[in-house]
C-alpha cells in the first residue's frame, strides 16, 4: 500500500498550542467571517438586494472596527461562558497532559 503525503501538514491545521496559548481555536478566518455575516442576512434564501444591503452593512461594521483600532480601542469580543469554560477546560486538559508527559521523560532519563 502506498502512502500518499497529506494535502494540509499537521502544523497548518493542529490547535494543540493555540490551546495551550489560550488563543483562538479557530483555525480559518472565514468561519469567524460567516459567523458574523449570518445574523445579518437573517435567513437562507434572500434575495440578491438583501445579500448587496448585508454586505454593505458588513463594510460598515468593518470601517468601524477600522476606525476604534487605530484609535487604540479594539473591539472586545463576546465570549458566551460556555465556551470561556470550555477553552479553560481544554487549556487544563492539555496542560496536564504535556505535564505528565514532560514528568514521564524526566523520569526515564533518570533511571
Amino acid at each position: 500500500m502506498r502512502r500518499i503525503a497529506p494535502s494540509f501538514p499537521p502544523e497548518m491545521w493542529n490547535v494543540h498550542n493555540v490551546t495551550l496559548c489560550c488563543g483562538s481555536r479557530t483555525n480559518t478566518i472565514c468561519e469567524s467571517w460567516n459567523n458574523s455575516f449570518r445574523p445579518l442576512v437573517g435567513r437562507s434564501h434572500h434575495s440578491i438586494w438583501k445579500t448587496v444591503d448585508s454586505l454593505r452593512k458588513d463594510h460598515n461594521n468593518v470601517q468601524v472596527a477600522i476606525l476604534l483600532d487605530s484609535r487604540g480601542q479594539p473591539l472586545r469580543k463576546r465570549v458566551h461562558r460556555s465556551t470561556a469554560q470550555l477553552q479553560q477546560k481544554l487549556h487544563n486538559l492539555c496542560t496536564s497532559i504535556t505535564d505528565t508527559y514532560y514528568l514521564i521523560i524526566q523520569i526515564n532519563c533518570n533511571i
